[in-house]
């Protein structure tokens, strides 16, 4: 029969097999979120974005290097320059576009369970707004498509917290 540990790192290598990290939810945060799991989860990614530089941009510069999407010259063109200044100001403001799709397989939420945490957690700061960004296919060809965008607003999370430790 198999160890505890050895079970645990069998779990740790099918996370890195299928892509995903492991969802470690802080108790005091699953405390204030009223032990909610799915609320919790959703909270504890968007305070993980909130500090992650390059969710956006770095794909699509990636992507745009790749791409015949360039002047003659070998410069951007310019909508490319608009759409990464576009890009950069929502990263900058801590907003992150995320699918469904993605949320179920980054959390294990489903669509239900994602929409019903966003709306209780507004009243922590949590935000959404579609947003017009570049996308590409599997052939790499870019379209613009428009996508939910999240974000934690820092500032109306840390005076709730004040409001609840006075």
């Amino acid at each position: 029969m198999a160890s505890s540990k050895e079970i645990l790192k069998l779990l740790a290598d099918l996370d890195k097999q299928m892509g995903t990290t492991p969802i470690i939810i802080p108790r005091a945060l699953l405390s204030l979120c009223g032990n909610d799991y799915p609320m919790a989860i959703v909270l504890n990614r968007l305070l993980e974005w909130v500090d992650t530089p390059l969710v956006l941009v770095k794909p699509y510069l990636e992507e745009l290097r790749k791409s015949s999407f360039k002047s003659i010259s070998g410069d951007l063109l310019d909508y490319d320059k608009k759409m990464i200044a576009k890009l950069t100001l929502l990263e900058k403001e801590g907003w992150v576009a995320k699918t469904y799709a993605q949320w179920e397989t980054d959390t294990g939420l489903s669509k239900y369970q994602v929409m019903q945490a966003i709306q209780k957690l507004e009243r922590y700061g949590a935000e959404t707004q579609r947003f017009i960004v570049p996308v590409f296919d599997d052939a790499k060809n870019m379209n613009v498509a428009s996508l939910l965008h999240y974000r934690l607003n820092r500032a109306t999370f840390e005076t709730y917290l004040q409001t609840i430790q006075a």
